[in-house]
């Protein structure tokens, strides 16, 4: 039954030598290392994008509130709170924070426009969500052209949100 025929063929296409028997769970115990810290680094980048998008329309919500209340005859604008309802509009087409304080602060011949909020981890990692929770303060400071603002300043404005520290 054995013929020369079948040796050379078995001598031509030599056997793909085979994994010891420790290697089986070998690709398991290298998911199980790396996988969370996969998961955390992807945590990390959803984190500070999330809260960096959240800075940046604080900062341009605070920017287009003040520039609308320098022009607010032509805005429409009437009254502090109609202010500080435009710019936490701004802001909130932008970001998904949700406990946000609008101030206004006119202090002639500028006018300051400021805006806090906490900002939050959306996945609660301990070590993303302390590197990205905190407190975010922005203000805007414009000058007022003409006969000024038909508008006073807000109620209990903080002392941070002075025109004084942004034109020095």
């Amino acid at each position: 039954m054995f013929s020369p025929c079948m040796a050379r063929r078995r001598r031509a296409h030599p056997r793909i030598p085979r994994r010891g028997r420790g290697d089986d769970g070998a690709v398991l115990v290298e998911a199980a290392l790396i996988l969370p810290v996969l998961f955390l680094v992807v945590a990390g980048i959803l984190d500070f994008g999330v809260a960096l998008n959240d800075r940046n329309a604080i900062r341009h919500g605070v920017r287009e509130g003040a520039r609308q209340g320098v022009v607010a005859e032509g805005a429409g604008i009437a009254t502090t709170d109609e202010l500080e309802a435009l710019t936490r509009d701004r802001i909130g087409e932008l970001t998904t924070v949700d406990d946000l304080e609008v101030y206004v602060r006119v202090a002639d011949p500028y006018l300051v426009v400021c805006a806090e909020a906490q900002v939050e981890s959306l996945t609660g990692f301990p070590v993303v969500a302390d590197a990205v929770e905190g407190e975010v303060r922005d203000k805007a400071v414009m000058f007022i052209e003409g006969d000024g603002v038909p508008f006073g300043s807000s109620p209990g404005t903080p002392a941070w949100c002075d025109a004084q520290e942004a034109t020095a």
